[in-house]
């Protein structure tokens, strides 16, 4: 015969399976001359076999497809658990503004199903978050000298890295430190191709996703540099300005979280 393809008469899955292993036997053998692979298709009377006639190369592309395709499949099933998996094994920091919710929610949809008790769900956010959680709402709420009762994020964004709590800074590191002028803040700066997010216009892109992410990574560094100050030693004077926060000034902040009542 000179068809291109041969589908096979319908059958249920157990006699499917038969015949993938014994066309899988004849496929393996080594032979030059089987000639065809095998692929699925689905009619109306449900899924059937067909062999189509093709040489070795095409029938080794035709598996490597497939197999692609098998895989493409598996990573779209996963969807954003996939980035969420490779946020757990990069081993960072994970850092959220008012992030009770989010975390919660996040797990949920892209680790597991909650569990029912307050003491297994912290050991879920311990596992998946294994550097720690930090909540910027909770850090600028302990410092209430500086930032009063105004704690959402773009007032503490606003305040912090674009001036606008200068004067209860300076009052702040004053009153913590012997030498408050050497306590800088470190330096927030966008990789070449990302400047969307400076200038005068930064401001529109609130409440992006990156835009957002950026501002509590940005307050994030400088509340660290305000824990520093408050946590250092009578004489302390070295300059902070271009050195990297410290993560050890709010170890011991790690995990709480904010809460609203």
């Amino acid at each position: 015969s000179q068809e291109q393809a041969l589908l096979l008469e319908p059958s249920n899955a157990y006699r499917r399976a038969i015949q993938y292993q014994q066309l899988e036997k004849l496929q393996k053998s080594g032979r030059d001359d089987q000639g065809f692979y095998v692929q699925r298709v689905s009619g109306i009377n449900g899924v059937q076999l067909q062999l189509v006639r093709a040489s070795q190369e095409e029938a080794k592309q035709h598996e490597e497809e497939e197999r692609q395709a098998r895989l493409q499949a598996i990573h779209d099933a996963a969807g954003f658990s996939a980035v969420f998996e490779m946020m757990r094994d990069s081993n960072k920091p994970a850092v959220g503004h008012n992030l009770s919710f989010d975390l919660t929610f996040c797990l949920a949809s892209f680790a597991q199903s909650l569990p029912a008790s307050w003491a297994a769900y912290k050991q879920l956010v311990q596992r998946w978050f294994p550097a720690g959680v930090w909540d910027t709402k909770h850090l600028a709420r302990q410092l209430e000298g500086v930032f009063g009762g105004s704690t959402s994020l773009g007032d503490v964004y606003q305040g912090l890295v674009e001036g606008g709590l200068d004067g209860p800074v300076a009052e702040f590191l004053a009153d913590q430190t012997s030498q408050p002028s050497s306590w800088g803040w470190p330096g927030i700066s966008h990789a070449d191709g990302y400047e969307a997010y400076q200038g005068p216009e930064a401001s529109s892109h609130a409440h992006e996703a990156g835009y957002d992410a950026y501002m509590t990574g940005a307050a994030f560094a400088c509340l660290m540099r305000l824990y520093e100050a408050a946590g250092s030693q009578p004489g302390q004077n070295e300059s902070k300005a271009q050195q990297q926060p410290n993560l050890e000034a709010v170890q011991h902040l790690m995990g709480r979280l904010n809460i609203g009542r």
